[in-house]
């Protein structure tokens, strides 16, 4: 064979090995995945209407420090609130009645894009189990509120779940008698809710029988039987009895042996909370009161008070401190934060510790707002 004849199927074949380098090449960025597109549509959730949510349903909030143009929660915000990310390459498709004409993207501190709504960045809510629920609807957590989207982008502002303080002093019709109903009422938004309260008394004429909540004379509710002083108590309310409860118009009668009508009694007063951060005063009586609340529900059997390790977080030491949270970031144990996780421990979601116990051991609601104070006042006191 000649020389040249051999340069020339020397050149072919280089030149076929690229040919077939190069189709692979492009077959293998042919069959390259796309990132799938976002979905933003809408679905009906009781009480709000039609709302936006992402492709799997759950509900889109929007933060009132964006400001209406840029992310600004981020760290433990972003754990509570994960941001409806935008990969890179990913298109955002519109779905139901949501608009495509206003989504869009904001640059997300953390890395990459966020999507937006009318210009709101969006997120969901970690507390959200399953499409359909809006329990961050109205919430004041993580430095401001949160609330749901229509698809015109209008902000709806519909509270759903509502807290407040149920007070009454309670005197006796005869005797020298006298007590105190302490409590707080969690409403779900749907006509219904929990009543959490405390009964202290003195001098009564003999052992209490039951605990009513009466308007104008009738039967509303009975709260509970026989009862001790001190001893807290959670009971359901719906319909006509939660309202009425809410609009202050009942009154606490407890009733004794020797005066089965009602030995004491008095007007039981509903009001909402006063609205910002929670700043807690550790006075001599607030710190006694806490230390009533620590036994009555066995706190000490999972916390310490002298920075020893338990199977919760350790009192001493812990109000001010920074806490790390289960996936990462930190918050700040304010007076805000720790009455919040007192009050619903569905929130705490501390690193090293399982958040299911104190779930079981105290369920939300079941510690009122006062006696949550108490208790802060108390493991304030602990330095």
């Amino acid at each position: 064979m000649s020389k040249t004849v051999s340069l020339l199927l020397i050149a072919f074949a280089g030149v076929s090995a690229l040919l077939v380098a190069g189709a692979a090449s492009a077959r293998r960025s042919h069959t390259a995945k796309k990132p799938k597109p976002v979905v933003i549509s809408t679905r009906k959730v009781p009480k709000l209407g039609t709302v936006l949510v992402d492709g799997k349903g759950r509900t889109l909030y929007m933060f009132v420090p964006d400001k209406h143009r840029r992310v600004t929660c981020k760290g433990t915000c972003a754990v509570v609130w994960p941001p409806a990310e935008l990969p890179p390459g990913a298109k955002i498709v519109t779905k139901g009645k949501a608009k495509a004409s206003l989504t869009g993207s904001d640059r997300n501190p953390a890395g990459g894009r966020v999507v937006t709504y009318d210009h709101w960045p969006l997120y969901t809510y970690i507390a959200d189990r399953k499409p359909g629920q809006a329990k961050g609807q109205a919430l004041n957590l993580n430095g401001g509120l949160w609330y749901v989207l229509a698809p015109s982008g209008k902000v709806i502002r519909t509270k759903l779940r509502t807290t407040a303080t149920a007070v009454a002093a309670l005197t006796a019709k005869t005797g020298s008698a006298k007590g105190a109903f302490r409590g707080t009422l969690h409403g779900s938004g749907t006509g219904s809710g929990t009543l959490s309260w405390t009964l202290t008394y003195a001098r009564l004429s003999s052992a209490v029988t039951s605990v009513q909540l009466r308007k104008g004379g009738k039967l509303v509710v009975r709260l509970s039987g026989s009862d001790r002083s001190g001893a807290h108590r959670t009971k359901s309310l719906r319909g006509a009895a939660f309202k009425a409860v809410a609009a202050s118009k009942t009154t606490v009668s407890v009733a004794t042996k020797r005066h089965p009508q009602g030995e004491l009694t008095g007007a039981l007063e509903v009001a909402s909370p006063p609205a910002g951060p929670i700043l807690v005063k550790v006075t001599p009586a607030a710190v006694a009161r806490g230390k009533m609340v620590a036994r009555t529900y066995s706190c000490t059997g999972c916390h310490t008070v002298d920075g020893t390790a338990s199977t919760g977080p350790t009192w001493k030491g812990l109000a001010g401190s920074t806490v790390r949270l289960i996936g990462g970031g930190t918050t700040k144990a304010t007076d805000s934060y720790l009455v919040d996780v007192i009050t619903d421990p569905g929130r705490l979601r501390v690193a090293g510790f399982d958040p299911g116990v104190m779930q079981e051991a105290v369920p939300a609601g079941e510690v009122s707002n006062t006696d949550a104070r108490a208790l802060v006042a108390y493991i304030k006191s602990l330095g």
